[in-house]
């Protein structure tokens, strides 16, 4: 039996942002399926390894930091490169499509590459596979690439959070409220996120019923306005934990919290990871490529013409996230909290 059909070891490069990372990250069970003895590495771009800290199916994570300018992107690449030689690798698969990644393999001496063709780097692959037309869910499209070897339904993402993380996350809470995580933010640009405005109405309008609690979550970027914020809510009732969390404890806060409010964000897809519901705030992207996966009912959104229009920025007023309000948004909210209890009206309007 061949290396390439059985292989001894077989290297993962994981996508670079959280969400795509959660994504691609049935491919762990399908290779771990396909090949139950085979030595399973991961490279990921740091700090992303948290996400696979705990999953015993990866036997070991090749990590590297990422750097700025022409030197230091030179600098990262030897590094990956030095660290894909330390062992031999039969099998490399790609999950990434940049000219880079594949030449890291192929300088790394990874006998088999596997990966998406175009950008200049079939060459640098054994195996150039089609990228497929039209929309289709990432982690669908992440699937494929073990078509190869075979053709399976793919799997749902999932990750594995300890019960002592789970334990550390409800003391941090610490209290048994009805706890609603907020993400305010979201990577690539304004016209993925829900205004801030909006924000601070739904949490008033959550936190008129006394039984839940507000946790605002994400990174540095937003905490001035979160903290401004938390001044304008009703005292004790809002925790901000913007910038304060690593990946892994954010893991746990999101996995143990009641109800989450997103935009279209890694967050989004780590608490899909879980099974565990959200209402998920979609303008600018397109729920069916990159929504909480087998989970649309989760998914608000505001049709208009222009929408999806996957632009950084909105040249007209953002009118597929403005004319979601937070009534709406709320309403949802508490109907998943409270299924049988009839909704009340708000005190706010909007």
């Amino acid at each position: 039996m061949s290396y390439y059909s059985h292989p001894f070891s077989c290297v993962v490069r994981m996508p670079n942002w959280i969400g795509d990372a959660v994504m691609a990250s049935p491919l762990i069970r399908a290779v771990r399926l396909l090949w139950p003895d085979t030595r399973l590495i991961l490279m990921c771009q740091e700090p992303l390894e948290g996400l696979f800290a705990r999953d015993e199916r990866v036997d070991h994570v090749v990590t590297f930091q990422r750097k700025k300018g022409v030197l230091g992107r030179v600098l990262m690449g030897r590094e990956a490169i030095f660290k894909l030689r330390q062992e031999p690798l039969d099998v490399g698969i790609l999950a990434t499509r940049s000219w880079s990644s594949a030449w890291w393999f192929w300088q790394g001496g990874v006998r088999k590459r596997i990966g998406y063709g175009g950008r200049g780097r079939d060459w640098l692959l054994t195996t150039s596979l089609p990228l497929e037309k039209g929309p289709l869910h990432h982690v669908e499209r992440y699937a494929q690439l073990l078509s190869p070897w075979t053709a399976t339904t793919p799997f749902s993402p999932s990750l594995i959070v300890g019960e002592d993380e789970m334990l550390q996350a409800r003391k941090r809470l610490g209290d048994s409220s009805l706890w609603v995580a907020i993400h305010p933010g979201a990577a690539y640009g304004s016209a993925k996120c829900w205004p801030l405005k909006y924000y601070e109405k739904l949490a008033h309008l959550l936190l008129e019923d006394r039984r839940i609690k507000i946790v605002w979550v994400g990174d540095r970027t937003l905490k001035p306005a979160i903290d401004l914020m938390e001044q304008r809510l009703p005292s004790f009732r809002s925790l901000s934990l913007m910038g304060a969390t690593t990946l892994r404890e954010l893991m746990g806060v999101l996995k143990v919290v009641d109800m989450f409010v997103t935009n279209d964000s890694g967050p989004m897809h780590i608490r899909a990871a879980f099974g565990k519901p959200l209402v998920a705030l979609f303008g600018s992207t397109d729920p069916i490529e990159t929504g909480p996966y087998r989970m649309q009912e989760s998914v608000a959104r505001h049709p208009v013409p222009c929408s999806p229009c996957f632009r950084r920025t909105c040249p007209i007023g953002l009118p597929c996230m403005y004319n979601m309000t937070p009534v709406m948004i709320a309403d949802r909210v508490l109907r998943e909290l409270f299924p049988y209890t009839p909704l009340r009206r708000h005190s706010h309007a909007l």
